[in-house]
């Protein structure tokens, strides 16, 4: 209702009330039988200042007059809810009243009507006869009241244990207010309509539900929704973000995958460059074997060769072709690994030692004693430098290097690195356990924020015995997705994620709920863009009772219905609770995705749009989005390809919350080369 309307509705109300003060020769401050026990005297708690039912003053009850005429019904206050009402009286003696200026017969003492109200409010309805008349008032409440928060925002941050200063206005035109709730509390409301209540969001995302209910039991709601906890700054970066352990059986993995890259021709990339003295013509060997066995502090390295034949070169005054066999070598030495101050990986190769078993020279019939002791001189340098290279040149190598620690992050579009900050690396018998803090690129900020919420969460205990285990905890998610969030990231138009974009709404679909004013901006046959913008960061949930699952909440996620030139016409707010079943197969990552969602109604700036009627038409597109979307589609949004070391790959990783209080998602990732 407009300013313009509400006054004018005011005054003419102001004006009923005022007669029936004159006209009336009842006590109003008592209810007659039958009037509602919630109508005290003065002023009902939440009307507006002027609002129908401000005063109870002027409302009338009956009584009967000096003649016996009296109106039974409807009672002094009664409220109906439609607007056609039985009016029913008594007259001991006359044969015809006049009800609001119409003739009624009066038939064995008794009369009635029905009496249709034209607008909505207070109903005066009047008797009389030729000597008397009585009067009496009711309301007519076709409407639920008006709704209006003004506190919080969308896109509200609360610093927990804060409280939150929930306020706004209701307006009602008809019976009156009888109550104003928050999040099922009672409010504090003043005559004006203006209502205030005080509240402690609990840390996470929280939805504020605002009700309001009339005298006649009609309600409207309002919904916001607000992130409280603590909020950490997004340079610090993520404290305890990843906990990792690598059990005996993942090292078998990767002894595999050297062992094949060795056959396939690893040793010669690191033999040492041949002298003036000596030079290797051909290397050969039976089979290899290189065992990892994590010891306290350190890891037990052992590489051994066996039946290995070395075809050389020997120049020492004449030229000699010998053959030296091997059976076994074996080089043992001890890996230490820790964290540097700067997060970074270190690897120490200690106590190498070479052991030539079964050591045979054949130099033919040049063989010389001191020939002899120069080419076993030779060859064990020759095959220690060979075994220690590839120890130093490609596993140290391959640990170290950058792209290890921080690697390209990819979401849908997107690409930045993770920098992964080693904290603490320890070695045991059983396995090898490391911890680590996370940081992301800086972003540029297209949503302020404080930083991201960040949940007391001690590091898990333990962990499965599966080949490699992370540990991620909540803070993970409210990091990654916040950081995604504030740079505009998740701001995304559904045309990028569905595969037919054309199957989803034309403007002929949508011209009646805007009134057909659409068609006189675009085609019949022009599709209308729909892009999501989420007003606070998604956060994520784990749930004891279903581990295989993430449950992601992203409450107030406006969705906008565009024209064609970016034009926004209609604008609703979605609450949105995802189940996510993330995994990996074969390398690939794969996500099986179950929403639930609610719609409202907030805007439309450009037309009269018919917003329940277009709530009505996106609640079941949205809850049949991951049909509509496809199997597949959100498959790969993560771009894993990259993660490799010593030719191991990702092949398969399922989820498994741990149960609350201590929230962690495990992975248990089988690898292979």
């Amino acid at each position: 209702m407009k300013q313009s309307q509400r006054f004018i509705y005011y005054f003419c109300l102001s004006l009923v009330f005022a007669c029936a003060d004159a006209e009336s020769n009842t006590d109003p401050s008592t209810p007659s039988a039958g009037s509602p026990a919630a109508y005290p005297a003065g002023t009902p708690a939440g009307y507006p200042a002027g609002s129908p039912g401000a005063s109870m003053a002027g409302i009338m009850l009956v009584q009967p007059t000096a003649t016996g005429l009296q109106i039974t019904s409807p009672q002094s206050g009664q409220i109906f809810t439609e607007n056609t009402f039985e009016v029913k009286g008594v007259h001991p003696t006359a044969s015809s009243v006049m009800v609001n200026g119409m003739p009624v017969d009066v038939i064995n003492g008794a009369f009635s009507l029905m009496y249709t109200a034209t607008q909505e409010g207070v109903q005066t309805i009047s008797a009389s006869d030729d000597r008397s008349q009585t009067m009496v008032s009711c309301f007519v409440d076709l409407t639920a009241p008006e709704l209006k928060i003004d506190s919080p925002l969308y896109g509200t941050f609360v610093t927990y244990p804060n409280a939150l200063q929930v306020q706004g206005t209701v307006f009602e035109y008809g019976s009156g207010i009888a109550s104003v709730s928050v999040n099922g509390q009672p409010a504090t409301v003043e005559p004006s309509g203006r209502f205030f209540a005080s509240i402690t969001p609990p840390v996470g995302l929280n939805k504020i539900l605002v009700e309001a209910k009339d005298r006649a039991g009609k309600s409207a709601s309002q919904k916001r929704a607000v992130m409280a906890g603590e909020f950490k700054n997004w340079q610090d970066g993520l404290s305890d973000a990843i906990s990792l352990k690598i059990t005996p059986p993942a090292f078998d993995v990767v002894e595999e995958a050297l062992i094949n890259q060795i056959e396939n021709g690893l040793l010669n990339q690191v033999l040492p460059a041949p002298t003036e003295d000596f030079a290797i013509n051909n290397l050969q060997f039976q089979s290899i074997g290189i065992n990892f066995e994590p010891k306290d502090g350190y890891i037990d390295l052992e590489i051994r060769v066996n039946q290995l034949r070395v075809d050389a070169t020997v120049s020492y005054g004449i030229t000699v072709d010998g053959i030296v066999s091997v059976d076994p070598a074996v080089f043992t030495a001890k890996v230490y690994l820790s964290a540097t101050p700067s997060g970074n990986l270190s690897v120490d190769v200690m106590n190498p030692y070479l052991d030539l078993q079964n050591l045979n020279i054949d130099l033919g019939n040049s063989l010389t004693n001191q020939l002899v002791n120069l080419v076993d001189g030779y060859i064990q340098d020759y095959i220690n430098d060979s075994l220690s290279g590839l120890i130093e040149q490609y596993l140290v190598n391959e640990l170290i290097q950058p792209e290890l620690l921080n690697p390209t992050f990819n979401f849908l579009k997107y690409q930045t690195q993770l920098h992964i900050k080693l904290k603490e690396i320890q070695i045991v018998p059983a396995a090898l356990m490391a911890k680590a803090d996370i940081l992301l690129d800086e972003i540029s900020v297209y949503h302020q924020n404080p930083g991201y919420l960040y949940v007391q969460n001690p590091m898990p205990p333990a962990m499965p015995s599966e080949k490699v285990n992370l540990a991620l905890p909540g803070n993970f998610f409210h990091y990654l997705f916040g950081h995604l969030w504030q740079g505009g990231l998740l701001d995304i138009s559904l045309d990028q994620l569905l595969t037919d974009p054309p199957s989803v709404l034309k403007v002929s679909a949508l011209n009646g709920f805007a009134n057909g004013h659409l068609t006189e901006y675009m085609g019949a046959d022009e599709f209308v863009q729909v892009s999501l913008r989420p007003m606070l960061p998604p956060t994520v949930r784990f749930s004891a009772n279903d581990p295989s699952h993430l449950y992601i909440d992203a409450y107030d996620l406006f969705l906008d219905l565009q024209l064609s030139d970016g034009r926004a016409f209609a604008t609703f707010a979605l609450d949105v609770m995802g189940k996510v079943k993330p995994s990996i197969l074969n390398g690939e990552f794969h996500l099986d995705l179950e929403v639930q969602s609610e719609v409202r109604f907030i805007d439309a700036p450009l037309f009269d749009v018919k917003g329940d009627l277009i709530v009505t038409l996106l609640q079941p597109l949205l809850d049949g989005l991951p049909a509509l979307l496809g199997p597949g589609v959100l498959d790969n949004i993560f771009d894993l390809t990259q993660l490799e070391l010593f030719g191991v790959q990702l092949r398969s990783a399922m989820v498994n919350s741990s149960p609350m209080p201590n929230p962690y998602l495990y992975l248990g990732v089988d690898i292979s080369n």
